[in-house]
């Protein structure tokens, strides 16, 4: 059969994805200009929409159409969306993520302050730049105060990034890497490292990477895609949530600041020991759903 070749599988995943970003990112403003007579992302809702329908098309639906065209016969159980979580699973996602905190605070800031070589300031600073629009377009995106832009939020930037990008980096890619190289740890790690460098943030490259590893090893003990769906909006809706209720004065820091502890060494440390004993305790289970 022509995609039981791993390469072939590779190829035509690629083609999916190729094509699907270039038709969804023209349906997106197409769309945007009929509706809202712009393409300016600093609209929130313009860069709400654009940016949850070009994941969907791009993300999911190439994910969904690799997986029915290699495996026709059991195409969610290719992508193990086929088995279930235990509420048990879902309450140690929760604790992982609330123990880790302080020491992903500490692991950004980390990162944030890293520099490239003299050299190539000139790279450095276009990142910055970079990074500096995104992080714009985002704070633009969470300073709402009503529910329906709660609701918004919390679909486009915690349920579909979710779903949609579990299902491209942990169901199709790392499923390959897996059965192509037979090396499940180098799998994780490489697709991690690929699941950060989409995202186009050196400045967010490690904290992102490790989550990607997180997710990962989650997907491989679990056997299904939904434990790493659930841990990723588990990580995004905080984020989100944070945000509204610091816009509605509830509370005093905001989102980019939550769960802060970096500056305190002893929490940076008794988070990392936490966060590692509960891990231990995931891979114990297995995670059985």
């Amino acid at each position: 059969m022509l995609f039981k070749n791993k390469w072939n599988q590779l190829a035509l995943f690629l083609l999916i994805l190729g094509v699907n970003l270039i038709i969804f990112s023209i349906i997106a403003l197409g769309t945007t200009v009929l509706f809202w007579k712009s393409m300016s992302m600093e609209n929130p809702a313009v860069a709400r929409y654009s940016n949850a329908l070009i994941m969907l098309g791009a993300f999911g639906f190439t994910a969904l159409l690799h997986a029915f065209i290699v495996n026709q016969r059991k195409p969610f159980a290719y992508l193990q969306m086929n088995k279930g979580v235990q509420w048990k699973t879902v309450l140690l996602l929760v604790l992982v993520f609330c123990a880790s905190m302080p020491v992903l605070s500490w692991i950004i800031k980390w990162n944030e302050g890293l520099h490239l070589p003299q050299f190539l300031s000139a790279v450095e600073q276009w990142m910055r730049e970079y990074e500096d629009q995104a992080a714009l377009l985002t704070k633009r995106m969470l300073s709402g105060t009503s529910l329906s832009v709660l609701c918004a939020n919390l679909l486009a930037i915690a349920v579909v990034p979710a779903v949609c990008e579990e299902l491209l980096f942990r169901g199709v890619l790392l499923s390959w890497l897996k059965n192509s190289f037979h090396r499940k740890h180098l799998a994780v790690w490489l697709s991690a490292v690929v699941f950060s460098a989409f995202h186009v943030q050196f400045f967010g490259f490690f904290p992102r990477m490790l989550l990607g590893v997180y997710l990962g090893y989650l997907y491989l003990w679990s056997g299904s895609l939904w434990t790493p769906i659930i841990a990723h909006f588990l990580n995004n809706a905080v984020a989100v949530v944070a945000a509204f209720f610091y816009n509605i004065g509830y509370i005093s820091v905001n989102y980019e600041e939550f769960g802060n502890g970096g500056e305190q060494i002893w929490a940076v440390v008794l988070s990392f020991c936490v966060t590692g004993g509960l891990i231990v305790v995931l891979w114990r289970k297995r995670i059985k759903g």
